[in-house]
């Protein structure tokens, strides 16, 4: 299977452009520096070989930077100290794909050539490895098949870094900061190959690399947050330095931010559901838990969990306890601990252990009493029910499921015997004994493979290959990571009988494979393993064996099955959430509201800043904000169907701003299983006369063609680049810097002069018709004839590279304007959307949540008992048209019917029957403005092309607020 990628994400466009629009006004061809140096395409020749070359000075930067920061609504703090920038994008939504597309896209723009891939783990750098490789062939399509190497820094082969700084092609290395940051300042005597003198190559490794001035990419750069590791990297002698993370600590001129709750909102990761298993509070027993050692302390004391008596009887409690302290005082005479004393206590890291006197001991996280071993069993059985019952539901979109485990410890899942035999250990066997029991009596007919060939675990082995404890982190790791990264595409496919995954430690990160839709926690609640961690592995989109990623809501719902109960799990995750990003769930800003449109004299206006605190205020009088502005969850109850959101003297937008609130909430995002609601289909009135009237109007599929204008489209671009501003020459900068030598190497000290003048270029200027081709893909007597009339060509000579990066823009969007303008559908013949899909997808159970559906009160007049809504205009929707006595018939048009267009596909939203004296048919799409300039762009295209395929249809097609404004 061949993984694909999309180009047209428009939040992975914006990254890019957020990082090469930092070099607007960069020179490109040949030009001679005021020094005397020639710079050919970004490149300058060294002793080493060619390294990049900025001819920007620092302030140009920071002017861009400020028009990038602007632009992505990131705050800017108004200097720059180095060329030291930030991209924060959530885990799941493509970063990887974002800093790898972004080198094409500098070299494509301004020529730079060497670029380095900082990560600070085995397993991060084999997945950046695999994605070069399976992305390889989508960037050359993209880049005119742009020629590129990538290799990884081995000090056993440190040869390699000649070609690196010699290639005259894109060139990328990926580099565990391991191989460079361990006894750095030893100089001559460092254990590390890069610091030392090569009469073969001539010269020292990390000398070849500083001289290629490199852009560096730094993957999890919170992993690398040391005053070594920036020392280390300082070294590379890099052109800019970019960081790339979903959980900054240090934010370094922000240029981009894609976070977690815009992740969830725009639908790029799955949403969570938490399945919690827990036993019940058997208090006769003497349960104890030993969660934590502390050394530092005097006496050395340990936390444990135990019943402890309290005014409604025994109550789970985590106290203090240090040596010779009894349990029955402790848990306040609880009868249950009458012979339990505490013997001794180890605190030593990683042999911590809990002594009694009567001779019982306890590990670190193990618990006695607790049914410890019935929550795991039942909770492998959930993960394994989840699993077959998402396989099923997947069967024939060509899907594959995989399920994930995570262990405490590799013997729970597999014993390893002195004569090298192996065996299952008790997990294995209580998974193996759940899926065939489960298959037996449930899924007979998802028994394609046997119990035995559909799970495996990947751990790190010891010297004599026996599976082993890892930190995840270590060189035992390294052929684990490897194994696992090389079969990502074989475990997504369906005929290979692996499904289920069983891990320790070596699929803590770095490892994405998309396909992962449960996740089981194995490990104790108090695991060093963080909740965003472990979801981590599976948030990322699914994709089908087409290659293809699967944007089906219904679909990408990820199942986490813990011992935590789901509000535990949800605070959890929220607090880290908020302690990693800075992301603020539940506390909304004073201007969180200013964009919201508002009729004012019978203009739509927008709230602005002053109007948005007025509204604020008003939530806060109303007990739905605290003081602080944090959402006050015990007044604000948007899932409970008998409240009423109440905001006097802003009845109009009550609805916008309640949805706008709801968005702060994690329970949004991350919801407990039993909060599904499998719908109730209503065979009757899909076999009804009204539905299958209003089905054979709509349901007939068409293509589009697009007509316009040669002529057209020369005007219009003609007329687009003339209003650009004016692009002005551009400048070349020269730095004097002192040098200081160090044990490391020769190091820059402090710059003593810096001059900037006009660049005087002696070079050929760039074959601009070639560039705009591949930009525009128009034809270059077209484009010839637009530069032609534009009057601009001034300025192409004066600057080539940006006017040909505001040139294709221009072109770019007169062409896209045309398109739609001129877009016709005509009918396909003989291609229909199925009816019989809805009672298919019935058959295998339609799950939703409760939090977002609409009950139906009139039963006969919609396909299911309840309906999905995204907000509360989509909700008042479903009710008016559920209460209006002209309305026959209505349904939620669903995620497969959908209607092609240039700018992606487009499901509308509603269709109904009404009937007064004759059947009419309407399809309508809710909005909740009908102010074009208030929606987003892609939002208009979409629904101004679904107009032109329903006209073709002759159905009735408009965009609405609410039901009042359809005339029936």
């Amino acid at each position: 299977m061949k993984l694909k990628f999309d180009p047209s994400l428009d939040y992975q466009h914006a990254a890019v452009s957020a990082i090469a629009d930092l070099f607007e006004g960069q020179a490109t061809g040949t030009v001679e520096t005021e020094t005397g140096a020639t710079i050919t395409d970004g490149l300058i020749q060294t002793e080493h070989g060619l390294g990049n070359a900025i001819t920007l000075s620092q302030n140009q930067v920071l002017e861009n930077l400020k028009t990038v920061q602007d632009a992505n609504d990131v705050s800017s703090d108004g200097n720059i100290d180095a060329l030291d920038f930030s991209v924060e994008m959530e885990t799941g939504t493509g970063k990887t794909y974002v800093y790898l597309r972004s080198a094409f896209e500098l070299s494509a723009r301004y020529g730079f050539k060497k670029f380095i891939i900082v990560v600070p783990s085995v397993a991060i750098r084999e997945g950046v490895l695999k994605s070069l490789e399976v992305m390889g062939e989508h960037f050359r399509s993209l880049y005119d098949a742009m020629p590129f190497n990538f290799d990884v820094y081995d000090s056993k082969h440190p040869s390699r870094v000649r070609q690196f700084a010699g290639g005259q092609h894109l060139q990328f290395l990926v580099m565990n900061i391991q191989a460079f940051i361990r006894d750095a300042g030893d100089g001559e005597t460092s254990g590390n190959v890069i610091y030392r003198d090569s009469d073969k190559m001539g010269g020292r490794p990390i000398d070849f690399l500083a001289k290629s001035n490199p852009f560096v990419f730094i993957d999890e750069p919170q992993r690398m947050d040391t005053e070594n590791a920036a020392a280390a990297i300082k070294r590379l002698n890099p052109a800019a330095i970019f960081r790339y993370s979903a959980t900054h600590k240090d934010t370094r001129n922000l240029i981009y931010r894609l976070g977690p709750v815009e992740a969830f909102e725009r639908q790029l990761v799955k949403r969570i559901e938490v399945d919690s298993v827990g036993a019940d509070d058997r208090s006769s027993d003497p349960y104890v838990k030993f969660l934590k050692a502390d050394h530092t302390a005097s006496p050395i004391k340990a936390q444990i969990e135990i019943f402890k008596m309290a005014a409604g009887g025994p109550k789970r409690s985590k106290l203090t306890v240090k040596k010779g302290d009894t349990l029955f005082q402790k848990s306040r005479e609880n009868p249950a601990y009458a012979d339990l004393m505490i013997g001794d206590i180890s605190a030593q890291p990683g042999e911590e252990k809990l002594h009694f006197q009567n001779g019982l001991k306890l590990s670190l996280h193990e618990e006695m009493g607790g049914a410890a071993d019935d929550v795991a069993k039942l909770m492998i059985e959930r993960a394994v029910e989840h699993h077959l019952r998402k396989e099923r539901d997947m069967q024939g979109r060509g899907i594959k499921v995989l399920t994930l485990f995570f262990l405490d410890r590799v013997a729970d899942y597999r014993l390893y015997g002195e004569d090298g035999t192996t065996s299952l250990g008790p997990v294995g066997k209580w998974f193996e004994e759940a899926y065939s029991s489960l298959v037996e009596k449930h899924y007979s007919d998802m028994a394609t493979f046997s119990a035995e060939a559909v799970h495996d675990g990947y751990f790190s082995k010891d010297g004599k290959g026996r599976a082993k404890d890892t930190s995840g982190s270590t060189q035992a790791d390294e052929d684990t990571y490897s194994l696992i990264m090389k079969d990502k595409e074989r475990l997504l496919d369906p005929k290979v009988p692996l499904r289920f995954i069983f891990s320790h430690s070596a699929l803590a990160e770095g490892w994405d494979n998309p396909n992962v839709f449960q996740i089981c926690v194995l490990q104790a609640v108090g695991s060093t393993m963080r909740r965003r961690q472990q979801i981590g592995r599976g948030l990322r989109l699914p994709v089908n064996t087409d290659g293809e990623r699967v944007k089906d809501q219904s679909v990408n719902r990820l199942v986490v099955v813990s011992n935590e109960d789901y509000q535990s799990f949800a605070k959890t995750l929220q607090s880290e959430y908020e302690g990693q990003s800075g992301v603020k769930f539940g506390e909304v800003a004073r201007d969180a509201f200013a964009k919201m449109i508002r009729a004012v004299d019978g203009e739509d206006e927008a709230l602005g800043v002053d109007g948005s605190n007025a509204v604020w205020e008003k939530l806060r009088e109303q007990s739905y904000l605290d003081n602080k502005g944090v959402v006050d969850t015990d007044n604000f109850r948007p899932d409970d169907i008998t409240f009423e959101f109440e905001l006097p003297g802003f009845e109009d937008i009550a609805k916008p701003v309640k949805d706008e609130l709801t968005r702060y909430l994690i329970s949004r995002h991350v919801r407990p299983t039993k909060d599904r609601k499998t719908l109730e289909f209503r065979k009757q009135v899909h076999m009804g006369e009204d539905f299958k009237a209003l089905w054979e109007k709509i349901s007939q599929k068409t293509r589009y063609r697009v007509e316009f204008s040669t002529e057209d489209l020369i005007e219009k671009a003609v007329e687009r680049i003339k209003g650009m501003e004016r692009i002005t020459p551009l400048v070349i900068s020269a730095e004097k810097v002192s040098m200081s030598v160090e044990h490391s190497g020769v190091a820059a000290s402090g710059v003593l002069d810096r001059k900037v003048s006009t660049s005087r270029r002696t070079g050929k200027l760039p074959d601009i018709l070639s560039q705009l081709q591949r930009e525009t893909e128009l034809t270059r007597s077209t484009l010839a004839e637009i530069l032609k009339q534009c009057g601009k060509l001034d300025e192409f000579i004066g600057n080539p590279q940006t006017f040909i990066l505001h040139a294709a823009r221009e072109i770019q969007g007169a062409l896209h304007g045309l398109m739609i303008d001129g877009i016709q559908y005509e009918k396909i013949d003989g291609a229909h959307y199925e009816m019989a899909r809805f009672e298919q997808e019935a058959e295998k159970g339609i799950t939703r949540y409760l939090n977002r559906l609409y009950e139906v009160k009139n039963k006969d007049r919609s396909l299911y008992d309840f309906v999905e809504y995204d907000s509360e205009v989509e909700r008042d929707f479903a009710e008016a048209l559920d209460l209006n006595e002209h309305v026959k018939f209505f349904c939620k048009l669903p995620g497969w019917f959908t209607v092609d267009t240039p700018v992606g596909p487009y499901n509308p939203d509603w269709s109904f029957v009404t009937k007064r004296h004759d059947k009419l048919f309407f399809i309508r799409e809710t909005k909740s403005t009908l102010e074009r300039g208030k929606r987003r762009q892609q939002e208009n295209q979409k629904t101004d092309c679904g107009k032109k395929h329903f006209d073709t249809l002759g159905e009735d097609y408009a965009v609405v607020t609410e039901l009042a404004e359809v005339d029936f």
